[in-house]
């Protein structure tokens, strides 16, 4: 398995009470090429992802805050969601409390997670309600969790999730992890594979 790009069609602001935790320089607009993930070869057939793991992390004073936060709601980019053998899948968000200043780790405090059934879809960002909190003084890690496809299917039908993002610019880096499908158990900086024009829209939103 390998990853693979696929074609197919730090910055805080706030409005009232509400922090918006993003490290895209363009936060709405998801473009072709930009998502990346572990996946078949496509060598026995069509393309097909595993399992996926997407973070990444945002120091509370980095933007700003000098208490806990509570998140909200999160935004995260769908590049290609294509499920020809499946008809729909279900997608994961789980928050983390990470020291300040640390990458998206293995192993972190789970303190929210939220998950939504999901048909087809490509080049969207998608907003889902999901609540945690962490303390001050720390870094929250937002993952994007996405099903093996590649077994719920059974086989390369063609059924994958690229998450989505652009090339537009990022104030830290986006990661990936794939413990079952790439042997990659701890998340990665995807430049460290290349894609150093992957940055993955995931934005919180919280107080």
């Amino acid at each position: 398995f390998a990853f693979a790009t696929i074609a197919v069609a730090g910055l805080a602001t706030a409005a009232s009470a509400q922090t918006r935790l993003s490290h895209n320089v363009e936060e709405f607009l998801v473009t072709a090429g930009a998502g990346i993930a572990c996946a078949t070869g496509g060598t026995a057939g069509p393309q097909t992802t595993t399992d996926n793991f997407w973070s990444r992390s945002f120091t509370l004073a980095d933007f700003g805050v000098s208490e806990g936060f509570t998140v909200n709601t999160v935004e995260f980019g769908v590049e290609s969601l294509r499920l020809p053998t499946l008809i729909e899948t279900e997608i994961t968000v789980n928050l983390y409390q990470v020291p300040a200043g640390s990458p998206p780790i293995a192993g972190a405090t789970l303190v929210g997670s939220a998950s939504m059934t999901s048909g087809e879809r490509a080049l969207e960002v998608v907003i889902m309600d999901v609540d945690g909190s962490i303390d001050a003084g720390t870094a929250l890690m937002v993952e994007v969790e996405s099903e093996d496809l590649l077994t719920l299917s059974g086989g390369e039908f063609g059924d994958v999730f690229f998450i989505g993002g652009n090339s537009f610019g990022q104030t830290a880096p986006s990661y990936v992890a794939s413990p079952i499908g790439c042997g990659l158990p701890d998340p990665t900086d995807v430049a460290d594979f290349g894609f150093t024009d992957a940055h993955f829209i995931i934005i919180a939103e919280g107080e």
